[in-house]
């Protein structure tokens, strides 16, 4: 997967990338979460379907602090799972 920096939207199902739904796009969690700008880009990595694993090489960081800065995320979003964060995220209507 090539990495200009942008987004991609994957289906976690089948772990292949979406064909381009705008409904998806843009996702970015509420204000009021009030999170860094690296958890951020964490958040928006794992609403694409990448596994901490995969973010960490994608950004260069370590997987520990792809963790820590998710589950800081996690809990200023109130939740206790990745999945929920996810969940959350998409409930709250938050397009940018």
């Amino acid at each position: 997967m090539p990495n200009d920096g942008g987004i991609v939207l994957m289906d976690p199902m089948t772990r292949k990338p979406r064909v381009g739904s705008d409904h998806d796009r843009g996702i970015n969690p509420p204000t009021r979460w009030e999170l860094t700008s690296a958890e951020v880009r964490v958040v928006q990595h794992l609403a694409t379907g990448l596994r901490p694993s995969e973010m960490a090489t994608s950004l260069g960081l370590s997987v520990h602090t792809i963790r820590t800065q998710l589950k800081r995320a996690m809990v200023k979003a109130g939740v206790h799972s990745q999945a929920a964060l996810v969940a959350r995220l998409y409930s709250s209507g938050s397009r940018g």
